[in-house]
């Protein structure tokens, strides 16, 4: 017999669309499957790792996130009650997570083998299209939040989401159950620090000098408080670019070694010549620690970014507030710190 608040949960869900609560508990009752439990703010997944389980969200909520190369940290979509957790990318050849996803609140979810979620797709009609079906509304869903982040202006942004809560909660008084932060992580807006922008000048000078010395190896380090998703940070990856595209033995940058949230590790900073490797360390409520090393058997030099609080981005916001009252077009960090 299944839990009322499982069956509840499954009713929701797309792939049992259309079938009583006979048919579900007969439908899983031949099938392998089991309840995993995960605390608030708990990592579902990080991108870039495989999805290797076919899953359902029976209670809570998860927050999914795309970071840019830009470093702007962009919320893709939630997951509540019902939800199938990225169904194109169970039996894709390439099975690699685009998104890092994180409990936004305790969470329950049902989880299957693809290989479970295979034979009820072949032996279940009902199940196949409601599988297929739901593949087809994810395009739906990807080509509208696309032009939510790419064509919408901050102020049409705002007023979407506006409008959206209040259908939802069918009501002239709106209710937020987010921050500011979330808000804007939501819609992809930048974050602006004077200090990154300063240490971004001379990490691109510096390699330029470097192009002259081979003898000195280049990696970076980064550090972050445990919530963090992305490793590496978009911040990272950004000075990484700046690096290759000023030192001229260096064509890519790579995972090194990570400490994740959980005290695991994995990966190693011994790469390929041609490749610069960035570690990523996971630990405490780090706000932020970016490190450039170039080493030789002679001696290292390194410079670094350390981020004591938010306070910076709060600074560089203002300065972008006052610098487009006089600019117009698309601006970056570029134009407003022009070092």
């Amino acid at each position: 017999m299944i839990d009322d608040k499982v069956l509840r949960a499954l009713h929701k869900c797309p792939l049992f669309e259309g079938m009583n609560d006979i048919s579900i508990e007969l439908t899983l009752g031949s099938s392998s499957y089991r309840l995993v439990e995960y605390a608030k703010r708990d990592v579902y997944t990080l991108a870039g790792m495989p999805c290797k389980f076919a899953d359902i969200v029976i209670s809570g909520r998860l927050l999914c996130r795309l970071v840019s190369l830009s470093g702007k940290q962009v919320e893709v979509s939630q997951l509540r009650e019902g939800d199938i957790i990225a169904p194109a990318f169970i039996f894709s050849h390439n099975r690699d997570m685009p998104v890092s996803v994180e409990t936004d609140t305790e969470v329950t979810i049902l989880r299957m083998t693809p290989e479970t979620l295979k034979r009820l797709i072949d032996t279940d009609e009902t199940i196949r299209m409601n599988f297929i079906r739901s593949l087809s509304d994810i395009d739906v869903f990807l080509t509208h939040k696309m032009k939510v982040l790419s064509l919408f202006t901050i102020r049409e942004k705002v007023a979407y989401l506006l409008l959206e809560r209040a259908g939802e909660q069918n009501s002239n008084t709106i209710h937020l159950h987010r921050s500011r932060q979330e808000i804007a992580d939501s819609f992809g807006i930048q974050k602006f620090s004077l200090g990154v922008a300063i240490f971004s000048a001379v990490n691109r000078y510096l390699a330029k000098i470097m192009n002259n010395f081979p003898q000195y190896d280049v990696e970076m380090e980064e550090t972050h408080h445990v919530h963090k998703l992305d490793a590496p940070s978009g911040t990272a990856i950004t000075l990484a670019e700046e690096v290759i595209e000023n030192l001229d033995r260096k064509t890519e940058w790579v995972k090194g070694f990570q400490h994740n949230a959980d005290g695991t590790e994995e990966g190693s900073n011994d790469v390929a010549d041609n490749q610069m490797a960035i570690a990523s360390i996971r630990r405490d409520e780090v706000p932020g620690i970016h490190s450039i090393s170039y080493d030789s058997k002679a001696d290292k030099i390194t410079i670094t970014h350390d981020a004591h609080s938010r306070k910076g981005f709060a600074l560089g916001a203002v300065l972008a507030a006052e610098y487009t009252k006089e600019h117009t077009g698309l601006l970056t960090t570029s134009d407003l710190f022009n070092f």
